[in-house]
């Protein structure tokens, strides 16, 4: 069966997902930007900056990653579950042309390309958060940064403390576990406390093969979640059954954000931020379709059949050349197995099927 997950599409720190998804997939995982901080900052830019600003927006983030299971409160995994990160958000493909980051230790470091963040980028793992506040200590990060328009701007951003909140906690995890598709799932989760700036929530829910399902918002979007935000309603037939998959629940604090560092009147805000992170696991039961073709009973024709789950929709299709395909039926099913035949036009020598949600 052909895969027509389509995967990430990265876009000046933001992310944008395919539009159709097979219920059916081959066994290869598009890798899947792992770093939340980018989705929760990095869209800052597109709202503050000007557009005749080379950078929509630059900053520094400490992260802490946690690790949520159904049966067991969130702990940070034994290794890398602190990362130091610092950006620069091109606004267009050739508007930057370098840049370095002197850290409060007067230690320079270069931008360069880091996979998931882009070209302009700083990014290191550690241990412990003693070992990543050693390295990258409270103080101020000055930026060199060669436009190809505003010529060298050299921001510096004050980041300091450790000023990260609670660790996000989902307190339903064991509903969680046993999603009925067919409804409105509310996902729940601990307060947002002990942050000292401005604060925003975000959840991010992935299918295994690393395409988003469900996303609430990005900071600074209309119906992004704020800090006083414990739930979010996940609408009915979101979820595919029989899959399970991983939920990010970020607490973000944002520490810093200067709009005149860049340049007086650009507009283009500098972000410091501290945040927490926690996977989870969730899961919808049911079954993953297979697909069986088989030689029909009338002159040509083929039965296609495969398991499935009462009330779901398919999207059965074919193709003779794997590039374009049209649709066989439209199968919302009403028993444990679903047959439909397809006849083949007179001289047509091959032909593909594949099931995918609607």
């Amino acid at each position: 069966m052909d895969d027509c997950a389509r995967g990430w599409v990265r876009c000046a720190g933001l992310l944008t997902c395919g539009d159709q998804e097979n219920l059916i997939r081959s066994p290869e995982s598009p890798e899947i930007m792992k770093t939340l901080p980018l989705l929760l900052v990095l869209s800052l830019g597109g709202v503050a900056a000007l557009p005749a600003a080379d950078v929509t927006v630059y900053a520094v983030i400490k992260t802490q990653s946690f690790a949520q299971t159904a049966t067991s409160a969130p702990a940070l995994p034994l290794t890398a579950g602190f990362q130091f990160t610092s950006v620069i958000s091109p606004a267009t493909a050739t508007s930057v042309t370098g840049g370095t980051l002197r850290l409060p230790s007067t230690v320079v470091q270069p931008f360069g390309p880091v996979p998931g963040f882009g070209s302009f980028a700083v990014e290191e793992k550690f241990d412990t958060l003693a070992a990543m506040n050693a390295v990258y200590a409270s103080g101020n990060y000055a930026f060199t940064i060669n436009t190809q328009n505003d010529g060298t701007r050299t921001p510096t951003l004050a980041f300091t403390g450790s000023s990260f909140s609670s660790t996000p906690t989902v307190t339903n995890i064991a509903d969680a576990q046993n999603i009925d598709w067919t409804q409105n799932f509310t996902l729940q989760w601990s307060p947002f406390t002990g942050s000292t700036s401005s604060n925003t929530v975000q959840v991010i829910i992935t299918r295994s093969n690393g395409s988003q399902l469900f996303a609430t918002p990005q900071f600074p979007a209309s119906g992004a979640l704020t800090s006083a935000s414990t739930s979010v309603v996940i609408p009915a037939n979101t979820f595919v059954p029989g899959e399970t998959y991983t939920g990010t629940l970020a607490f973000a604090n944002l520490a810093t954000v200067n709009v005149f560092a860049y340049g007086l009147f650009d507009g283009v805000p500098g972000v410091g931020a501290f945040i927490k992170t926690t996977e989870f696991p969730l899961t919808a039961p049911g079954t993953t379709p297979v697909l069986h073709i088989a030689q029909g009973t009338a002159a040509r024709s083929l039965d296609l059949s495969w398991n499935s789950d009462l009330g779901r929709t398919y999207d059965l299709r074919r193709s003779q050349d794997f590039v374009t395909w049209t649709r066989v039926a439209l199968v919302t099913s009403t028993a444990a197995t679903t047959l439909r035949t397809d006849i083949p036009a007179v001289g047509v020598t091959s032909r593909f099927y594949r099931l995918q949600q609607p």
